[in-house]
């Protein structure tokens, strides 16, 4: 009989093992709260009191006389074709208070009464217009 041949015994390698290096962890940044601004309140504006307004208009060579409160805006529009003018004082005699440029028709001037008391006024061109504005307080 002829021998059978047994294998022979090789080795076989076996791998050394060897350490896997592990990464080490990277920290994380951590958010920091932050302050959201708040935007700054705009001021609400007071309304302030509307100006009492007081037509007055110069018809027929007539100036008004009419009272008032203390702060009216008094507007003289003249409706004539001839010029006017609205004058404080009496004929003749401006005070001073006011004194509007000489007005063609249609033409306004405006004045605002701040102060109480009587008021005469009066036209340059023509002096015999006159009225009083009154104002109270």
């Amino acid at each position: 009989p002829t021998p059978t041949p047994f294998p022979t015994p090789t080795r076989t390698p076996f791998a050394t093992p060897t350490e896997t290096p592990v990464p080490k962890p990277t920290p994380t940044p951590v958010a920091m709260p932050t302050r959201t601004p708040f935007p700054t309140p705009t001021p609400t504006p007071t309304p302030s009191p509307a100006t009492p307004v007081r037509a007055s208009d110069i018809v027929n060579f007539n100036l008004e006389s009419f009272t008032v409160s203390v702060g009216t805006k008094v507007t003289w529009t003249n409706k004539d074709a001839a010029q006017h003018t609205s004058t404080s004082g009496v004929s003749d005699n401006k005070d001073g208070i006011w004194d509007s440029p000489i007005l063609r028709q249609n033409e306004m001037y405006s004045f605002t009464f701040n102060q109480p008391g009587s008021f005469p006024y009066w036209c340059t061109v023509h002096p015999f217009m006159v009225g009083t504005v009154t104002v109270e307080p």
